[in-house]
């Protein structure tokens, strides 16, 4: 299992794209269905249109791994995962 999985929504390069880090409870990998859900939500309540990297994965469990990646990104999303929803 890979600690932090990126998945871009676009051509853009990675480095270019907004991050959305997916924190779930046992760090799993969001698939194309799920990825959709969370690049049409973004777009709905954020006016998000632009590619994003989607970063997953139990590395990001780790407050001390997760926090480097928002301080160094200052534009990213934090989305909570749960079984049946999800929050910004």
């Amino acid at each position: 299992m890979d600690l932090i999985n990126i998945q871009p929504t676009g051509k853009t390069p990675i480095k270019e794209s907004i991050p959305v880090f997916v924190i779930t409870r046992e760090g799993k990998k969001y698939n194309s269905d799920g990825i959709e859900f969370i690049k049409n939500s973004l777009k709905q309540h954020f006016g998000i249109d632009e590619d994003l990297a989607i970063f997953t994965g139990i590395g990001l469990n780790n407050a001390s791994v997760l926090s480097s990646f928002l301080r160094n990104k200052p534009n990213a999303y934090l989305v909570l995962s749960t079984k049946d929803n999800i929050v910004f």
